[in-house]
């Protein structure tokens, strides 16, 4: 049972407004009303004022402690001209797409390199990769398909608008796959279907969610399910091939 908290870390001038681990675990994004998204990395030394007694205590449980405390690696000062409302990791952890009230989308790579001195760190790096074409209402919403949508890579993105509407976008990096590359000109994306009258929500997208597993017929079939609540005070769970 949970004590008390195992790390804490103010990195947002207001209120956070989204929260996403990468799939490996290790990295947490935030997003905030303060137009910045941050980057946490696990097993980090955290300090706190006054947190003198941690430094008597036995080799082996101040490890302990590191594993388990978060550290900022990276803030992203005005990321967005407004309100950032959704972060989401893709499914290799070498994207990260914030959406936000001024209508566009952004996606970020995220490179990770070993930091000299401390064994086991990372560095955290994200760098603008492509910015979607502008919106025709505020982005509420964002989340990646948990797998690649073609067999020789590539993501999926959902993304949820103010006005109930939801998108697919499809992503390709450098040589059409998730690539390294450097560069927005070495990534693409295209809208790969938007909902109509019927599938729309009547409001705000609030949340989106992706199964992260599907059965084995399923996944052969190239079948994902994508949740969406919305203000309306409904989910709408829609089939995607």
């Amino acid at each position: 049972m949970l004590r008390r908290p195992r790390s804490r870390s103010q990195a947002h001038s207001l209120t956070v407004t989204q929260l996403a681990w990468s799939r490996s675990g290790r990295l947490l994004a935030s997003c905030s009303r303060d137009r910045s998204f941050s980057v946490f990395v696990r097993g980090g030394r955290v300090e706190r004022p006054g947190d003198r007694a941690r430094d008597q205590q036995p080799p082996q449980q101040q490890q302990q402690q590191q594993q388990h405390a978060f550290q900022l690696a990276h803030r992203a000062k005005a990321a967005h001209a407004r309100i950032i409302w959704g972060v989401a990791w893709s499914h290799d952890d070498a994207l990260l797409a914030t959406g936000a009230r001024d209508n566009l989308v952004k996606l970020w790579r995220v490179a990770h390199d070993p930091a000299s001195g401390e064994k086991d760190s990372v560095s955290v790096s994200p760098r603008p990769a492509l910015t979607l074409p502008a919106f025709a209402a505020a982005v509420t919403a964002v989340a990646w398909a948990p797998r690649p949508w073609r067999r020789d890579g590539g993501y999926l993105l959902a993304v949820g608008l103010e006005s109930g509407e939801l998108q697919l976008w499809t992503v390709l990096g450098p040589a059409g796959g998730g690539g390294e590359g450097e560069g927005a000109q070495q990534w693409s994306a295209a809208l790969a279907w938007r909902s109509g009258a019927v599938a729309s929500c009547a409001a705000q997208v609030a949340s989106l969610a992706w199964q992260e597993r599907q059965e084995a017929g399923e996944a052969a079939a190239g079948l994902m399910r994508l949740a969406a609540g919305a203000h309306d005070h409904s989910v709408r769970v829609l089939v995607v091939r």
